[in-house]
């Protein structure tokens, strides 16, 4: 981790980023949609998220690669043609637990998982 972000320092200038703490989907499911995007421009990115069966990890990282595009042509001035998906990190966020009325006073857990996005986009030189 710290190795990465350590290459982040270096190239500061040429990166825009964009995060998303407690998105309401386990880390597995959003890491699968993730795969799909790293890598590729911002527009075929966007077409491959809009076309995905996995619909709502789709929406969630669609609108996450919008904000860090929409970022990078307010803050730095980067035209949105030229940047590419350079990484995307997803952590575990904090569980949503409750509890279910079960058999003879027991309870059973119902937890919730969440996670924590990172998408970084960079120019493609």
């Amino acid at each position: 981790m710290k190795k990465f972000l350590n290459n982040l320092n270096d190239n500061e200038n040429n990166i825009s980023s964009a995060f998303l703490h407690n998105a309401p989907i386990g880390n597995y499911k959003i890491n699968l949609i993730a795969a799909i995007v790293r890598g590729k421009t911002v527009e075929e990115s966007m077409r491959c998220l809009r076309f995905s069966s996995k619909v709502k990890g789709a929406l969630i990282l669609s609108k996450l690669i919008y904000s860090a595009a929409s970022n990078a042509r307010n803050n730095t001035k980067f035209s949105v043609d030229s940047l590419f998906v350079k990484s995307i990190e997803i952590g575990k966020g904090n569980c949503l637990r409750r509890f279910h009325a079960r058999a003879k006073g027991r309870g059973c857990a119902i937890i919730k998982h969440r996670s924590n996005i990172r998408v970084f986009l960079a120019i493609k030189v």
